[in-house]
């Protein structure tokens, strides 16, 4: 397993655990798989428009109903990329850094304290000596 496939199973089970063992919604990580998306996208036209329909669920909308949790630079960052139609794959980064900074609270000590990270610290373990005893 590479460092990719940790890390994105890791993420997985962090979701899920969101998602069916908290009772408080964690909407940031919709938004957080939404800009991953985004990022994958080859075309400067499919980010174009991949981009005007995230800035206008995650971000427009939360500014209208004055509930937006994250930054003004934030939303500055993106907003002056927009109005010049400029969309790199970085456009939402400032995002994806306050998205990490949210999670790090509470919610993840509970993760980190749930029987799912520990059965995904006991498999790394497991795939860690397997890896070894098999390189001696």
């Amino acid at each position: 397993m590479t460092w990719g496939d940790t890390v994105l199973l890791g993420f997985l089970l962090f979701k899920d655990f969101c998602m069916n063992e908290i009772d408080e919604a964690v909407p940031q990580l919709k938004f957080y798989e939404e800009i991953k998306e985004y990022e994958k996208l080859d075309s400067e036209e499919e980010r174009l428009s991949r981009s005007r329909q995230i800035y206008d669920v995650y971000i427009m909308k939360e500014l209208l109903s004055c509930s937006h949790p994250f930054s003004k630079k934030a939303v500055d960052h993106v907003q002056s990329h927009l109005a010049k139609k400029q969309v790199p794959p970085t456009l939402f980064q400032p995002y994806i850094v306050e998205i990490c900074d949210s999670l790090r609270g509470n919610i993840f000590q509970m993760f980190i304290e749930s029987d799912k990270f520990t059965r995904f610290c006991q498999w790394k373990n497991v795939e860690l000596n397997i890896h070894v005893s098999t390189s001696l």
